[in-house]
């Protein structure tokens, strides 16, 4: 017989979130570090999110209590409403793009677009995977008089997302193919002040050095005359 599972519920304005269930001493330490306080009546025991708390702040104690539960192998259901949204996924990719904003060469960028672009455990694979369960959902469960347009649209996101998984795919295999050494950062040349004609030097040292005090800057020479021209006279 499988044991029932820990679960995360609002249960209405009267009690708020609670968590209930089969719970050892290690899911309580995880319920109370996300936030939880215990609750024991005469009849049975529960975990419950501060009431005084804002909403927001509630829903955010919920999603990391299923975070942690979950990370810690415990099965754990949680009401749709309070499914935390995937921040971690999103963190983790903000940092993987820091990394490839700072990679010395290309390996590192392949490296961390590879997981995004496997065909079949791919971050987008999943993605496209998931909409496809509300598009099947749509069509087939929904009491919506519309739900076969609706399931079209939401069958199009779907291809769409692996049309982009199929893209980025074709992109790591293109950047695999880079020889190796082609695959460093490309640093912009600096160019060095000896590569710089004399003359120049020169005359940018003399726009730089200010006149010193009641000197006047000196006036441009005047340019050589000529001479005159054969058979006229000067």
């Amino acid at each position: 017989m499988t044991a029932s599972p820990l679960h995360i519920v609002s249960t209405g304005p009267a009690t708020g979130l609670v968590a209930g269930g089969p719970y050892d001493e290690l899911a309580a330490a995880l319920l109370q570090r996300a936030g939880f306080v215990p609750v024991s009546t005469g009849r049975s025991s529960y975990w419950q999110i501060p009431e005084d708390l804002a909403p927001a702040d509630a829903r955010e104690i919920a999603g990391s209590a299923y975070d942690m539960l979950r990370a810690a192998r415990y099965e754990v259901t949680i009401a749709p409403e309070l499914r935390p949204a995937p921040a971690a996924v999103a963190r983790e990719i903000k940092a993987m793009a820091g990394e490839i904003a700072d990679a010395e060469n290309l390996d590192t960028v392949i490296a961390l677009l590879a997981p995004l672009a496997a065909p079949e455990t791919g971050v987008l694979a999943e993605i496209s995977w998931l909409i496809g369960h509300a598009a099947r959902w749509t069509a087939v469960e929904s009491a919506c008089t519309y739900r076969e347009g609706l399931a079209r649209m939401v069958f199009g996101a779907a291809q769409a997302v692996e049309v982009a998984q199929g893209e980025l795919n074709r992109v790591v295999a293109a950047l695999s193919w880079v020889p190796e050494q082609m695959r460093g950062r490309n640093a912009p040349p600096v160019r060095a002040e000896a590569d710089t004609h004399p003359r120049v030097t020169a005359a940018r040292a003399r726009s730089a050095s200010p006149a010193g005090p009641g000197e006047q800057p000196s006036p441009p020479a005047a340019p050589a005359s000529r001479p005159p021209a054969p058979g006229r006279r000067p």
